[in-house]
């Protein structure tokens, strides 16, 4: 094998020498057999019974790079791939569980810092503020506000009126109850500025021209008003408001009946009106809804050739989408809703990073609208078919089916596992947000049945197992610095956590039961499961490792488990 590998490298700097002309421009056809060579490396390699997964995924990109001729792109790819392959090892070796090797890291993921995670919640309702403030989180969004809602009649004579009574009461609910991080999801909804009528309650349309001006000074307004600098302030303020979003899921007609490019212009203006109030404010494009095209594969390749066989209306929002993405001088974060599966996150994250780079930059990433329930109602039908969905509808629509508590049961676990796994995947994928929706059931939502039942309580605000669990997650979190999903197979779900005294783990399989060894470091580990229904104290079960390593058997329920000495337990 060190022949091998010798072998490998002889031929792969070879090749890297022939690939750049003396002019310093890049030779295709050098590449086109750098290319050949590692291809070959890797067949010869997996043949032998390496692991080669994430090599596997990375040669969709190069033979996309390859084939649209971006060279560029090509060469730091086959760059990367040399790497992979020097590191791959086989699946009889004992994994280094310890080590900061990039072929310990899933390939999708990046790991993430929990300590600066924003562990957020939407949407912000009047009244609940304390009620969800004992959770411990510290972000929350409001949202839609309409710029309508505040400017509510034209201006006269060059005079803007603002309404700002509703904001500034919901914004000190909820500073008050312990949320320093406020989110204002915006809309450029104004019936007396648009161009034209648009249909729907939310739906928002370009401006007029001569309202340009005047969406401009909302802008600066709002963000004035909030940001907590001692002038035009809003009374009582205590933190600033420092995060904004121009608009929600502009990609489609629910929220905005005009072109990108109108979009685009909507945006430039927003973008230098926020900045000009408050240069260390953010705003985030559009909250962008992949719906489940990437729930059942990360691979870029998966996602081109799924939304390829889409409808033309839904390829249409992807392109809105990737325009959209190319507007990168006038927003400071990108946005995606976090509705369907969790796995899902994987692939919508790596296409918007993919397309963020080839437009040469790189943008931090949120994720709103993190459904919490199961989304039974969707595009593709992965998970539940429409038959399956209504049916599931049906019964707990109706306490006095039999099958109403049951059912309901489900229901609710699910939510509360939803929750954990969205949460652990959006810091593995290091976003920056994450707010989970929502804090209660949104029965007349006009966009369909799956918000129905989102609540983290119920309508009589009673507490819902996701409700309970979100909370015991933060607490188990909170000795940890950072976390990472390691390289193991796809089904099974491994989080590394690095902490004091010892590193821990958070650990489930995606189906049935597993088994699998971790390095503890450690003579018992304790096995935490994070699902928590009631908020009580969960039953912690305590285990002997043999030669420092665990037996963990894992199902659908994720466990922290963590490495302790015999002296700590009785």
């Amino acid at each position: 094998m060190f022949i091998l590998r010798c072998l490998v490298c002889i031929l792969v700097l070879n090749c890297v020498s022939c690939a750049v002309k003396a002019d310093g421009e890049i030779d295709a056809a050098a590449l086109r057999q750098r290319f050949q060579t590692l291809q070959k490396s890797y067949n010869e390699k997996k043949s032998l019974g390496y692991d080669l997964r994430e090599v596997e995924v990375m040669f969709d990109d190069l033979r996309l790079a390859r084939d649209t001729g971006r060279w560029q792109r090509f060469s730091s790819l086959l760059d990367e791939v040399e790497i992979r392959l020097e590191r791959s090892y086989f699946p009889g070796q004992e994994h280094p569980m310890y080590q900061d090797e990039p072929d310990d890291i899933y390939p999708y993921s990046r790991g993430g810092d929990i300590q600066s995670f924003g562990f957020g919640i939407e949407f912000a309702r009047p009244g609940f503020a304390t009620a969800f403030g004992e959770i411990g989180i510290k972000w929350v969004r409001i949202g839609q506000i309409p710029w309508e809602k505040i400017e509510k009649r034209a201006p006269k004579n060059g005079n803007n009126k603002y309404d700002w009574r509703l904001l500034d009461k919901l914004v000190l609910e909820y500073q008050t109850a312990g949320f320093e991080h406020l989110q204002f999801n915006l809309s450029p909804r104004c019936r007396w500025a648009m161009k034209r009528r648009t249909k729907g309650p939310e739906s928002a349309g370009p401006i007029k021209d001569e309202h340009l001006g005047d969406f401009e000074k909302f802008m600066m307004a709002i963000v004035e008003r909030y940001d907590n600098d001692g002038i035009d302030d809003m009374p009582g303020l205590l933190y600033p408001v420092l995060y904004f979003a121009a608009g929600s899921e502009m990609h489609h007609d629910l929220y905005w009946q005009g072109t990108v490019e109108e979009y685009g212009e909507l945006l430039k203006i927003a973008y230098g009106a926020a900045k000009k109030a408050n240069p260390n404010c953010y705003l985030n494009l559009t909250g962008m809804n992949f719906a489940d095209i990437c729930d059942i594969s990360p691979k870029i390749s998966h996602f081109e050739t799924t939304t390829a066989g889409l409808t033309k209306w839904f390829r249409g929002q992807i392109d809105f989408m990737k325009t959209a993405l190319t507007y990168h001088e006038y927003f400071d974060m990108v946005d995606f809703h976090y509705n369907y599966d969790y796995k899902g996150a994987y692939g919508v994250v790596n296409w918007m990073r993919k397309t963020m780079r080839e437009n040469g930059y790189e943008k931090p990433i949120i994720a709103g609208d993190m459904a919490s329930a199961p989304m039974v109602e969707s595009l593709l039908e992965y998970r539940f078919s429409r038959s399956e969905g209504a049916e599931l509808f049906k019964v707990i629509d109706d306490p006095d089916n039999p099958e109403y508590r049951i059912r309901v049961t489900w229901f609710e676990r699910e939510q509360a596992l939803n929750v954990l796994k969205k949460l652990v995947i959006s810091i593995d994928l290091d976003l920056k947000i994450t707010n989970v929706a929502q804090m209660k059931d949104w029965h007349d939502y006009h966009g369909g049945r799956n918000w129905k039942y989102q609540g983290l309580r119920r309508d009589d605000m009673s507490k819902r197992p996701a409700f309970h669990t979100y909370a015991f997650l933060l607490k188990s979190l909170q000795p940890y610095q950072s976390l990472v999903r390691l390289n193991t197979p796809e089904n099974q779900f491994v989080f590394r956590l690095k902490g004091q005294p010892h590193d821990a783990y958070i650990v489930w399989c995606d189906k049935g039961s597993e088994e699998i060894s971790l390095n503890c470091n450690s003579e018992k580990v304790a096995l935490t499961p994070l699902l928590n229904n009631d908020g009580s104290d969960p039953e912690v079960k305590y285990i002997t490792t043999t030669e420092r390593k665990a037996q963990i058997k894992l199902n659908d329920v994720p466990i922290l488990v963590e490495a302790i000495q015999s002296d700590e337990v009785e």
